[in-house]
């Protein structure tokens, strides 16, 4: 019936350090979903850690990084995700869409705040 591109399949991990470095390059283009999904700019290192803890302490294991689409140019880092995201594999493709760890993220930004 249909053909790969329209099934589920998980989105790609991406490396944490790498990851961070990346995101605090490009911050005016990349936004942060909160709790109550209310859309923020990238906040600060130690902020950015505080909320990925609140995440977490609600149960929450992976990040998606969604990438820009047409009603939308900026990246997306939702971190409300209890098991590794999931996207059509279309869609992946067509937003670079990324994923990891909060753990991992979170180990990554500490490293840098203290650096």
């Amino acid at each position: 019936m249909g053909n790969d591109a329209d099934r589920l399949q998980l989105v790609p991990q991406v490396e944490a350090a790498e990851l961070v470095q990346w995101m605090y390059q490009n911050a005016p283009q990349i936004k942060v979903t909160g709790p109550a999904y209310q859309v923020v700019a990238l906040p600060q290192p130690g902020l950015l850690d505080e909320l990925l803890a609140a995440a977490e302490d609600k149960g929450c294991v992976w990040v998606l990084l969604d990438g820009p689409r047409q009603q939308r140019p900026t990246w997306m880092v939702d971190p409300w995700w209890s098991e590794q995201p999931e996207m059509h594999g279309r869609l992946v493709e067509m937003t670079q869409a990324r994923c990891i760890r909060i753990d991992a993220l979170r180990g990554a930004i500490r490293s840098i705040n203290m650096g």
